[in-house]
């Protein structure tokens, strides 16, 4: 409805819109009468209203239609779906820590493997290095008593060359 400026105010001062004593020069009346017979009747799961006229019924029939066995079916399939849901989860857990086990088993099995193999060598090579030690010890010691031979041999052999020089200056000497 559009009001007009001065019902606007009158409104604001919290009076009607159309005052009581305003009158009208111009009158009209209009009047018709109509006479409408309607009669309806909804029914929706245990509900029924029915209309005649300007009266209404309505009928009320309480029952669940089988709610309540779904609701207690739904929690039931609820609890059994969380149920296996959370076993499952525990199961894949356990096999991942299982599968985790088995696999740091295994590294430490091949570390322990690899430590005992490299104690092996190094024991292999501290043996090789011994024994080669003892060998180059031995054969310095076999040089070294040759050249004391050699020495010696020298030496012999200095001294006849000396005395084959002296007798043949001894005899150059004599004639």
């Amino acid at each position: 409805m559009i009001l007009k400026p001065w019902q606007v105010k009158q409104l604001a001062l919290g009076l009607p819109a159309t005052p009581c004593n305003r009158s009208s020069s111009n009158a009209s009346s209009t009047a018709a009468t109509t006479n409408n017979v309607d009669r309806r009747t909804v029914n929706d799961g245990g509900i029924s209203v029915s209309g005649d006229g300007n009266q209404v019924s309505a009928n009320l029939s309480y029952t669940d239609a089988g709610s309540i066995a779904a609701a207690f079916d739904f929690a039931k399939t609820n609890s059994e779906t969380t149920y296996k849901s959370t076993a499952d989860a525990v199961g894949m857990a356990r096999d991942g820590l299982k599968l985790n086990l088995d696999q740091s088993r295994i590294n430490a099995d091949g570390l322990l493997a690899g430590m005992g193999k490299l104690i092996d060598f190094a024991k292999d090579t501290a043996s090789t290095a011994r024994a080669v030690n003892e060998t180059a010890t031995q054969n310095v010691a076999k040089a070294y008593d040759n050249v004391q031979e050699i020495g010696t041999g020298q030496k012999f052999l200095v001294a006849g060359a000396l005395a084959i020089a002296g007798i043949v200056a001894v005899s150059k000497m004599k004639g």
